[in-house]
């Protein structure tokens, strides 16, 4: 998982690196707002464009959310990207090369 501290933070800072406006959030949607598991969705608006929603169980987990969102968007990160390929026969030698030196 990709662990953030302050995501929002950090997307002002990519976003005024870019010239581009700060981000309004927006909430979109909800469900069981006075139940004991509620649903927010926030929406990140530049320019009166949606950049990227989240949904969390408060505002503001929902808002990190969709700031998070926001960054995959702008690093080119997706959620099923494929995971690195390393040869196999590189980490073998490694392996056996820590293992003989020890």
């Amino acid at each position: 998982m990709w662990n953030v501290v302050n995501p929002m933070g950090l997307l002002l800072e990519e976003l005024v690196k870019r010239n581009i406006t700060a981000p309004e959030p927006r909430l979109t949607r909800q469900s069981g707002a006075t139940t004991a598991l509620p649903l927010f969705f926030i929406g990140l608006y530049c320019d009166k464009e949606l950049l990227a929603e989240g949904t969390g169980e408060t505002i503001l987990a929902a808002e990190e959310e969709a700031a998070r969102v926001a960054l995959r968007k702008l690093y080119g990160f997706t959620e099923n990207r494929q995971p690195w390929h390393y040869p196999s026969l590189k980490c073998e030698k490694k392996a056996e090369k820590a293992i003989s030196s020890s």
